[in-house]
């Protein structure tokens, strides 16, 4: 029995591809992160780069699972079909086949999520200032370089101006 009635909300494939993704790569960066962090007898900047940007991924991560429930999705597909033709630019000497020609499918596609919720933004200031304080912890504590707690700082900065840009706008400024 179908029910035609509720609206189905669906996950975007690339949300899902991108965090997947961005989740993996700061598993990774935070595994490195912590075995410089044990084995280390010095002021270390791969440490801060490793954990700013494991941080940064996480950050981004939690902020489109905020983003997610309440948000406005539109998009469009255009989709064109026909003979195509591919040559190459720079043949081989005594190449026979410089192209192929054939039926093929143009699909061209654009997606826009509005977040509606200020939970995203939010969170992403906290992890901002978070990342700030364990810069400057780790410096204090002689973990860091003043390199890297520069990174971590910059880092830092550029995790608010993500949040600055996941503020909810007011409705007159999302119409075009």
């Amino acid at each position: 029995m179908a029910n035609s009635q509720i609206e189905q909300k669906r996950i975007p494939f690339a949300f899902l591809a991108v965090g997947i993704m961005f989740s993996v790569i700061g598993v990774g960066l935070l595994g490195a992160a912590i075995s410089i962090f044990r084995h280390q007898y010095r002021p270390s900047t791969p440490l801060m780069i490793l954990v700013g940007f494991s941080w940064a991924l996480f950050a981004m991560v939690i902020s489109m699972l905020l983003a997610l429930p309440g948000a406005k999705a539109s998009g469009r597909t255009r989709r064109r079909t026909g003979t195509v033709s591919t040559a190459d630019p720079y043949p081989l000497p005594g190449q026979t086949l410089p192209g192929v020609t054939g039926p093929g499918v143009e699909i061209e596609s654009e997606a826009t999520l509005t977040a509606r919720s200020p939970l995203p933004a939010l969170w992403l200031g906290v992890a901002s200032i978070g990342l700030a304080a364990v810069s400057v912890l780790f410096y204090v504590d002689g973990r860091a370089t003043g390199l890297g707690t520069l990174i971590g700082l910059t880092l830092a900065f550029f995790i608010m101006s993500w949040a600055t840009k996941a503020w909810p706008r007011a409705r007159s400024e999302t119409q075009e």
